[in-house]
């Protein structure tokens, strides 16, 4: 077993992509969750704590894209970056921050983990 190039610290937000931005928000609201953000091709939705956003919705055909994490450091995402080969770049989602981009247009990596939020309960 090899050892991880870098340790996250969290779990970010889970990404999907879904036909119908409207049906989805309604399924999540459901759930318990609330709107953060919505554009005409992504929705972002937060639970109660003081995340930004805890799932992102895109629109398209049915898919799980992945899941986003927070490195502890900055310092640990440019080292991923580099073993990957991939670019760091500011995030342009509800949270912002930097990002290890892997090439999807989905990154996989966040520092620092964004503001919080008040929470909402």
């Amino acid at each position: 077993m090899t050892d991880p190039i870098i340790k996250v610290s969290d779990l970010a937000f889970a990404r999907f992509l879904a036909p119908d931005l409207e049906r989805m928000e309604a399924f999540l609201i459901d759930f318990g969750m609330q709107r953060a953000a919505r554009t005409a091709q992504a929705l972002y939705m937060r639970g109660t704590d003081g995340h930004p956003h805890v799932h992102v919705t895109h629109l398209g055909e049915p898919a799980f894209l992945g899941l986003a994490f927070h490195a502890a450091s900055a310092a640990d995402l440019r080292t991923l970056a580099a073993a990957t080969g991939q670019p760091v770049e500011p995030l342009d989602e509800p949270g912002g921050g930097d990002a290890e981009d892997d090439g999807s247009r989905h990154p996989g990596a966040l520092v620092p983990p964004p503001p919080r939020h008040a929470d909402l309960r």
